[in-house]
Order: C-alpha cells, then sequence, then structure tokens
C-alpha cells in the first residue's frame, strides 16, 4: 500500500505540476482570447469539494458513465490509479497555478532579453532561463502536491477501486475497524514518503540561487511570438478549459436531474431539500470559521517562510519540514488528534477544553490551509535577492520595518493567491471536521 501511495503522489504531483505552469505560462505570456475566463475555470477547483470531482469523473467516465456508456457504448473502467490521478490532479492542479502566476508576474523580462541578444532560440531560453528561475516554485508546487495527494481521502474512497492506498487504510482502521492504533501505524508510514521528497527538494534548491527580484526596474514580459507556440498552447489550454467545463457542468446540470442517467426531468426538489433545511446555516457557519482561519494561516505561513527563506538558524530544515505536516498527515488523523489533545483544560486550564467549540474546527482548518500558505510564500521569497533587505538596512530601516515595505509589496500577488487558496481549502475541508462536530 505504501508503494502504491508513492506511485499516486509522484504522479499527481507531476501532472499537477506540469498542468499549472503551462496553464499559467498562458496566462501570463500569451495573448490567447478568452484568458480571463480560462482563469476563473482554474479557480473553481479549488472552491469545490475534492469529492464532487470524483463523482463527475464516475458519472460521465464510469462504467455506466453518460459519456463512456451511453454515448460511446463502452464500459471503461476508470477506478484504479488512473482515476485517481485524474481526479487528484484536477482538484489540487489551482495551487500549483496559483503559484506559477505570481512567480511570473515578477519575472524579469531583461533576462529573456539578454539570452535573445546572446542568440538564444524560444526553447533555449526556456530551457537555460525560465524554467531554472522557477525551480522554487516548481519544487514547492511538486512538494505540495505530493503530500496533499497521498494524504486525499475523499476522491480515493470513490475511485481506489482495488488500488489500495493508505489513506483510504486509515479511515477504514478508524470507521471499520475502530483501531486508533493500526490508523497511527499508517499514518507513520505517511511520513516516510513526504521527508523523502522533501529531502530531495531541499538538497536540490540550497546548492543554487534562484533570484529575479533584485530592486532594479524590471522589464515586461514579452508575450511568445512563435505561431506554433502559441497554436500549441491555445490548444492545450482550452482542452483542459474543456475538460473543466464538462466535470462542473454535470454537477450544474444534476443538482436540476431528478436521476442521473434514468430520469433527466428538470427539478428544484434537491435544492428545496438543502436549503430550507440545516444547508443553509452550514454554508454561512463554514464561511464565517474559514474567513477566521484564513488571516491566522497566512501570517503564521508567512513568518514561517520568513524565517526559513531569510534566517540561518539550527533546526530551520526541520521547521520547514514541519510546516507541511498539516497535508501529509491525513485529515482524519489531525481530527482525531485534536480531539484527544484538547478534550480536557491544558496547562493548568490556561488552555480551555475545545472539543465541542468552533475554536477547534478554526484551529483544523488552519492546520489544514497552512501548508499552502508556506510553501507559496516560500516560492516567493526564494527570488528576492538579499540585497534589497541589506539596502533597507543600510538606510536605517528596521527588520520589521524592511518586512513591512519592501518584502511584502513584492510578493504580494503570491501570497493573495495563497490566501484565496487558504480559504478555498477551509471551506471545502472534510476528513478533519467528521471528527470535530
Amino acid at each position: 500500500r505504501s508503494g502504491n501511495t508513492m506511485v499516486l503522489g509522484i504522479l499527481v504531483g507531476i501532472v499537477g505540476t506540469l498542468v499549472g505552469l503551462i496553464m499559467a505560462f498562458v496566462q501570463v505570456r500569451t495573448r490567447l482570447p478568452g484568458r480571463r475566463v480560462m482563469h476563473v475555470l482554474m479557480l473553481i477547483p479549488i472552491v469545490s469539494p475534492p469529492f464532487a470531482v470524483a463523482m463527475s469523473i464516475i458519472a460521465l467516465f464510469g462504467r455506466r458513465g453518460l459519456i463512456t456508456y451511453q454515448l460511446l457504448g463502452i464500459r471503461y473502467d476508470i477506478y484504479g490509479l488512473r482515476g485517481m490521478v485524474l481526479a487528484i490532479s484536477l482538484s489540487y492542479m489551482p495551487i500549483a497555478y496559483l503559484n506559477f502566476i505570481g512567480m511570473l508576474r515578477a519575472f524579469d523580462g531583461s533576462l529573456e532579453e539578454a539570452a535573445t541578444m546572446l542568440g538564444g532560440g524560444a526553447f533555449h531560453r526556456l530551457r537555460t532561463v525560465i524554467l531554472p528561475l522557477l525551480a522554487p516554485g516548481i519544487a514547492s508546487s511538486f512538494l505540495l502536491l505530493f503530500v496533499s495527494s497521498i494524504a486525499e481521502l475523499g476522491n480515493p474512497v470513490l475511485l481506489s477501486g482495488n488500488y489500495d492506498v493508505l489513506s483510504v487504510r486509515i479511515y477504514l482502521a478508524v470507521i471499520g475497524e475502530f483501531s486508533l492504533d493500526k490508523a497511527a501505524v499508517y499514518s507513520m508510514m505517511l511520513l516516510v514518503p513526504s521527508l523523502a521528497i522533501f529531502s530531495l527538494q531541499y538538497l536540490w534548491l540550497r546548492r543554487k540561487e534562484y533570484v529575479t527580484i533584485t530592486g532594479k526596474v524590471a522589464a515586461p514580459l514579452r508575450p511568445v511570438s512563435s505561431l506554433g507556440a502559441k497554436i500549441g498552447l491555445g490548444l492545450f489550454a482550452v482542452l483542459v478549459s474543456a475538460f473543466i467545463v464538462l466535470l462542473y457542468g454535470y454537477m450544474v446540470i444534476g443538482a436540476f436531474t431528478r436521476v442521473w442517467n434514468i430520469n433527466f426531468e428538470l427539478t428544484l426538489d434537491h435544492f428545496r431539500f438543502v436549503l430550507q433545511g440545516v444547508g443553509l446555516k452550514a454554508l454561512k457557519d463554514t464561511a464565517l470559521l474559514a474567513a477566521l482561519a484564513t488571516p491566522i494561516a497566512g501570517f503564521a505561513g508567512l513568518i514561517i517562510a520568513f524565517v526559513i527563506t531569510q534566517r540561518r538558524f539550527p533546526g530551520r530544515s526541520m521547521l520547514d519540514f514541519a510546516s507541511v505536516l498539516g497535508v501529509a498527515v491525513p485529515g482524519t488523523i489531525i481530527g482525531i488528534g485534536l480531539l484527544l489533545g484538547f478534550n480536557r483544560p491544558l496547562l493548568w486550564g490556561a488552555i480551555p477544553r475545545l472539543q465541542g467549540t468552533a475554536a477547534i474546527i478554526v484551529l483544523a482548518f488552519t492546520i489544514r490551509s497552512l501548508p499552502g500558505v508556506v510553501r507559496v510564500a516560500v516560492g516567493a521569497l526564494n527570488q528576492l535577492g538579499s540585497n534589497l533587505e541589506e539596502a533597507s538596512i543600510s538606510l536605517g530601516a528596521s527588520t520589521s520595518q524592511t518586512f513591512r515595505k519592501v518584502v511584502l509589496p513584492l510578493i504580494r500577488p503570491a501570497m493573495f493567491s495563497s490566501l484565496v487558496w487558504s480559504f478555498a481549502t477551509s471551506m471545502t475541508t472534510l476528513s478533519p471536521i467528521i471528527f470535530l462536530l
């Protein structure tokens, strides 16, 4: 099962990072019509529950799917590794996309112009200038997608089939076997591949510098001029956008359909059932708690990222690794850990009992969304040259003033993207909350 989980994480990390990078490149470096619509479509997966993607894939491409069975007449088996890679990559792809959007917009076009003047072609510039300077973002995105996918529960529960992964085994150990001991062992097994991937990323990035923001006036980026590249990027972006429209279009149409694939009569009964019951209150409560958790995760993640990238001290690498544990550990275990840890007052009553309160849900939201904020901030801060901080301090500014007036404005696009992701993650977090309500 650990080998299956490792394969799943690597494939999702590669596919999600690659698609996110290409779609971000289309947004920043092309003038493709409809880019704003594509940008909105790329953000949709982060505001929907992860299992919703799996449901759409099964309904459209499953053994009795509308497209595979009803239209094409084939019984396609979407269950297993292929289905999970497709669903999880689509669910977490916006993480990489938002990360690369911020980094590409901060890219100094003079670097590419210099490579052009020296005779470098388009592919040569991409390979020797653009991709190396995006290395922190590539590594951050891959790490985050990897640990997110191996701890993902919603999609594998529906799509894993006979392909066992650790997150599903943990869920079954808790819910089906009532064995916290087994769940704890499975959770420890998840930390091994996370530690291995993090170690590789850390050793790779520490040997090089990836500075593109130096305080000098940056030249504007030029759009892609090659006709072949325009056509290729455009077709890829259209296909990805069309697939997203297809999956989420099913959700919209299915919400108004009485029984999918059996009775396509339009109805509002499903909305009445949800909105006239507890559904509306649940939506308001979730939005409020997510809004409380987002600035906490944003502030804490930014401080951690700043300390990791701009300061040298013993244990820095351990702090970096600890910052991603919120997604490496399955949400079920986080929920159980919070439940057991805060079911009584702590520190002689200084910390009250949080079980059954809104505070413990905010804490769970913060833990789950913190890694995304940290990885995006680390990728952005790794682009900043140390001469910016040195120049600010030499002019008499304190560390806090430098951080507030120099660092923050330069990483604002990436941080805004991470806060959007943090809020959406909190709104759609499922597995830890099951044990806290």
